[in-house]
């Protein structure tokens, strides 16, 4: 989970779980709302999470450890 903290942020198709329902991009369905909301607070860049990565904004950086934690439960 690192990943999110990088530059280029983190593939979504990566924390699919097995046989867990996914979206035509690859990444697990649960993660729609979440990704949804982040983008809505400013958290998650909307147009890196539309292409299916999870990259943070300035915002999202100074709260990276709780939009982790909401990407992995």
């Amino acid at each position: 989970m690192l990943g999110i903290r990088m530059r280029e942020g983190l593939e979504l198709r990566s924390l699919t779980r097995l046989g867990e329902e996914t979206t035509a991009s690859g990444a697990p369905r649960r993660l729609v709302p979440v990704v949804g909301q982040y983008v809505a607070q400013g958290l998650l860049d909307g147009a890196a999470a539309m292409a299916g990565r999870a990259v943070l904004t300035l915002r999202g950086r100074l709260m990276a450890d709780t939009v982790t934690r909401g990407l992995v439960e």
